[in-house]
């Protein structure tokens, strides 16, 4: 009976390890396989901050392009505003140029009329010396009102910044 006994136990014993021995298997496997389903995982949420981090990058350099252009339109702008401005400050120099000749013109035929007045009192001139002088006085005096020059625009400043360029445009009255 003893015999049989030991038999049973190292049958079961035997069935036990082979059991454990599957249960290890099974579980390793188990392992295994959660294992490669974590890595597939992984691998795919890494592809997919890979693809999002091109597509970033992408954005990014897109922006940076956008930023370099825009520079460049600001810069011909400013470039733009600033030669403009200076054609006006020359026209203005200009302009004032002519108004200071104007106003010499003015004055002399003011200093021609108060002599043909002196000389008509005094009854120094003749009537057509007279006419030839009031005549030359005329055009000198045509001429000057035809050099004055008017403001007809002023643009709108190009930006609100501290340096800011305006337009004036002139015209000849």
């Amino acid at each position: 009976y003893k015999q049989k006994l030991e038999g049973d136990l190292k049958a079961a014993q035997r069935k036990l390890d082979i059991q454990a021995t599957d249960f290890e298997r099974d579980l390793q496997h188990g392992i295994d396989r959660a294992k490669k389903e974590e890595y597939r995982k992984m691998d795919s949420m890494r592809e997919q901050h890979e693809m999002e981090m091109r597509k970033i990058v992408e954005e990014n350099q897109r922006l940076n392009d956008k930023i370099v252009e825009l520079s460049k339109q600001l810069d011909m702008s400013e470039r733009q505003a600033f030669n403009e401005v200076r054609e006006v400050q020359h026209d203005l120099k200009m302009s004032k140029q002519e108004s200071i000749h104007v106003k010499n013109q003015m004055m002399e035929c003011k200093s021609e009329i108060s002599s043909l007045a002196a000389a008509l009192r005094d009854r120094e001139v003749t009537i057509e010396q007279l006419e030839d002088r009031i005549s030359e006085v005329n055009r000198r005096l045509k001429y000057a009102e035809d050099q004055r020059l008017s403001l007809i625009h002023i643009s709108e400043p190009t930006r609100q910044a501290e340096i800011s360029y305006a337009v004036f445009c002139l015209k000849k009255k």
